[in-house]
């Protein structure tokens, strides 16, 4: 069994320039979080080769000064903070809070198949993220445009990795990742979410000379394959 506990502080002042009626103006605001954190997890061996985990955290997560006050090009793209457009009144961009669950089940220490898989949810509170918008034209071009939104949204999905040894020297491995993310206020799929992986792979460990400056060599084919998102909002 084990707990954590963590409690962040963050002072952040921010300064842009805004054009009124002709005129610049820098304007300076400053934001005061205070993020706490919490996670409590526990092991169970049930027998030699199997062992069960399950952790649940809480955490809190203030926003970065990109993320609340960028606008510009970085990188080759156009970002666009929260804060530049949220309608006059409107409160600015609010640390984000992350419910986490997970349980684990790892099968270990065998001669041949070895391997664990992990169910994981995550609900947000608040989630913040990078959404589509109009790309921008500049004296430099065209640009991809984002904007940081923060919306309610859950997490769900699994880990799984398998390792098999075939004969002396030779493992196969094989590796899956899905996730489905949604969005809980507007009940529909988050945008920019990754896709379902799956990779395999053949490992052939090397025999190198024992009084050699190496050791642990090996060669190894793998191969990668990406779904086809379909789980994308409806509308952007």
């Amino acid at each position: 069994l084990e707990a954590g506990l963590r409690v962040d502080r963050r002072d952040l002042t921010t300064r842009r320039p805004e054009r009124i009626v002709g005129e610049f103006t820098v304007r300076e605001e400053r934001f005061q979080f205070t993020t706490p954190a919490a996670s409590l997890g526990a092991i169970w061996d049930p027998g030699a080769h199997l062992t069960l985990r399950a952790d649940a955290s809480v955490t809190r997560r203030a926003p970065a000064a990109n993320e609340r006050a960028s606008r510009g090009v970085h990188n080759g793209i156009y970002e666009e903070g929260y804060d530049i457009s949220r309608p006059p009144g409107a409160p600015g961009l609010m640390p984000e809070t992350a419910w986490n669950t997970a349980l684990t089940a790892t099968w270990h220490d065998n001669p041949r198949l070895n391997g664990e898989v992990t169910l994981y949810q995550t609900l947000f509170n608040g989630f913040i993220y990078q959404t589509l918008i109009e790309p921008v034209l500049t004296v430099r071009g065209r640009f991809p445009s984002y904007r940081f939104q923060q919306t309610d949204a859950s997490f769900r999905g699994f880990d799984a990795a398998a390792t098999y040894l075939l004969a002396p020297r030779w493992q196969l491995g094989a590796k899956a990742a899905v996730v489905v993310m949604r969005d809980r206020t507007r009940q529909d799929y988050l945008i920019l979410a990754p896709a379902d992986r799956l990779e395999a792979s053949l490992r052939h460990d090397l025999r190198l000379p024992a009084a050699g400056r190496f050791s642990g060599a090996y060669a190894q084919v793998s191969g990668l394959g990406v779904r086809r998102q379909t789980r994308t909002p409806r509308t952007v």
